[in-house]
């Protein structure tokens, strides 16, 4: 018995409380960030609100989706760079200020690929373009304000598609920066009169 007491307090001293290594983890800082402008904060009910989205790559670059890029000659087109079902890009929510979707109407839109997709090394060539270190994406558009007057959130994100990059994550081609998950903007606040 006298044996298992050290025993024990050096098995203790092996393994550091969970507070202690959750503080010697080093957090890698996130791939991209997303902020949402809107062109005025005060819009008129069912109006149209002006939004714009930029996402900004990390220290270490990121790879975004080719799809999302939007250049001059689609401004007229606010469905170009937006996310659809199997296409990352970019999308707006109207939420109330109780985190509630207060647009009636949803912004997905449907996209698909013709035939089988090519091998999952050639669709990252593709489908996918490097973002250089704080390097920026921009999108811009008009989202339909609600109908009823009162103070809502305007959120946007950069939304990867599941069935775009859950096969390609893991290439070593994408030296982990690879946008998997959903980046989303701090919430900006608008008034509806």
């Amino acid at each position: 018995m006298r044996l298992l007491v050290p025993l024990f307090l050096l098995l203790l001293n092996c393994f550091p409380n969970a507070e202690t290594r959750s503080q010697e983890v080093p957090t890698e800082p996130p791939r991209a960030t997303l902020t949402a402008r809107i062109d005025k904060a005060v819009s008129r009910r069912g109006g149209s609100i002006q939004v714009t989205l930029t996402l900004r790559a990390g220290p270490r670059g990121a790879y975004v989706s080719r799809w999302s890029r939007v250049s001059s000659s689609d401004a007229r087109d606010f469905s170009s760079g937006r996310s659809m079902s199997n296409v990352s890009g970019f999308d707006v929510f109207v939420l109330t200020l109780s985190g509630k979707n207060a647009d009636p109407i949803g912004h997905g839109g449907v996209a698909d690929r013709w035939g089988p997709p090519p091998p999952p090394s050639e669709r990252f060539k593709e489908e996918f373009v490097f973002l250089r270190p704080g390097k920026e994406e921009t999108w811009s558009g008009n989202v339909d304000g609600p109908a009823t007057p009162g103070k809502y959130q305007i959120v946007g994100v950069y939304m990867p598609a599941y069935d775009q990059v859950h096969d390609l994550v893991r290439l070593p081609e994408t030296q982990g920066l690879l946008i998997a998950d959903v980046v989303r903007s701090a919430p900006v606040i608008i008034e509806i009169k």
